[in-house]
């Protein structure tokens, strides 16, 4: 499926690209009733008529400020259905411990996500609600890991599609970080850092990959590469990497 610009009516996200079958299905929805957008929501994915979560977290965003608060909250129990599947497949697939109690919380962690942002700070969730629900779920995770202790595969292939690419030579690098996080001084570490070298192991601690990093400090995937390797070094340096 090909790609398209955003709807006309939007501001221009160039930080983000979305399937042009969403913008259709968010205009022709906004014509239509709630009910009936609850009604086809609850369509298999694959099957005619199927609506994308994408396009129902656009609505949500649009009903909300458009102050229709009932309808907004309607659809959002539609979202977070389909993020309880979700997650708890997820969960069986990291071989999470309680997988009940760990969709719960993500269903939770994500209501506040989006019942809490906008449309222009959540637009990622309106372009690939997967990719994003898998940062916080991996997010999740490593906050579970710290806390608890216990040993949660944290490994791309428990949660990822199989058609995921192939892991850089930076990811790796970004891996070896984030294990030394888990085993040395932080503080220490931060200590040595820049304030943007710090922001970068404090996502690759949260579980971004190199590419959201890239995102979220709006530069190259080669910018975050170069910043990982000096982090390394500082490391090195410092008698800090593992």
């Amino acid at each position: 499926m090909g790609d398209n610009e955003e709807l006309v009516e939007l501001p221009l996200r160039k930080k983000y690209e979305r399937n042009s079958q969403i913008d259709e299905q968010v205009t022709d929805l906004l014509r239509e009733s709630l009910s009936y957008v609850e009604r086809f929501a609850r369509i298999p994915y694959g099957q005619p008529g199927y609506i994308y979560t994408e396009a129902l977290v656009e609505l949500f965003f649009r009903r909300r400020d458009e102050t229709q608060q009932e309808e907004a909250k309607r659809l959002l129990a539609v979202i977070l259905k389909r993020v309880k599947v979700w997650a708890y497949r997820l969960c069986k697939r990291a071989a999470v411990p309680d997988c009940e109690e760990c969709s719960n919380e993500i269903v939770s962690e994500v209501g506040m996500q989006l019942a809490q942002g906008n449309l222009d700070s959540h637009y990622f969730w309106c372009c690939n609600f997967i990719a994003a629900l898998k940062r916080t779920f991996s997010k999740y995770l490593q906050r579970l890991k710290r806390q608890q202790g216990n040993v949660i595969s944290l490994a791309a292939a428990a949660y990822e599609d199989a058609a995921a690419p192939i892991e850089t030579t930076a990811d790796c690098e970004a891996d070896i970080i984030t294990q030394a996080l888990n085993r040395l001084s932080v503080e220490k570490l931060f200590q040595a850092l820049t304030p943007k070298q710090t922001r970068i192991v404090k996502l690759l601690r949260d579980g971004y990959s190199q590419a959201e990093i890239a995102n979220e400090l709006n530069c190259t995937d080669r910018t975050v590469r170069n910043m990982i390797q000096r982090i390394k070094q500082v490391m090195i340096d410092h008698e800090i990497a593992p």
